[in-house]
């Protein structure tokens, strides 16, 4: 009869250790799912405010206008977003492109025939290894 209990114990402690190790590795699944959607986030919200600048800065000051030697335009300017100066490079007879690191994004905007535009911004989140990346774009 000794040797049934010993056996029923080593049972019961086998089948606790099973389920506390399934347990241990579903809990730090989900953990590392839940950080994935909160990166997810931040990298939309990045991506936004990357496209938001863009669009302020053209509507309100005009600055995305192609340069030529006729309007005498540079093709390097500065402008701020949120407290930050960005440089902004004219890339191609109707491309612009700027970025930032905090938060992270880069965005180009394309001039479209007829004056408006189209921004494609992408904001970037997570650590070396996990990085996610989100963007959208804006025509108008």
């Amino acid at each position: 009869m000794k040797g049934f209990t010993l056996l029923m114990t080593l049972l019961y402690i086998t089948a606790a250790l099973s389920i506390g190790i399934g347990v241990a590795l579903l809990v730090a699944g989900e953990v590392g799912l839940s950080g994935t959607g909160r990166d997810s986030q931040f990298a939309f919200y990045a991506a936004d405010f990357g496209a938001e600048c863009a669009l302020y800065w053209d509507l309100k000051h005009h600055r995305f206008e192609i340069p030529t030697e006729e309007n005498g335009l540079p093709d390097q300017f500065t402008i701020q977003c949120g407290g930050a100066g960005l440089n902004v490079s004219f890339v191609s007879p109707n491309k612009f492109i700027f970025a930032s690191l905090n938060p992270r994004f880069d965005v180009t905007f394309e001039r479209l025939d007829g004056g408006g535009g189209q921004i494609t911004a992408r904001g970037y989140a997570g650590q070396a290894g996990r990085r996610v990346e989100r963007g959208l774009r804006v025509e108008y």
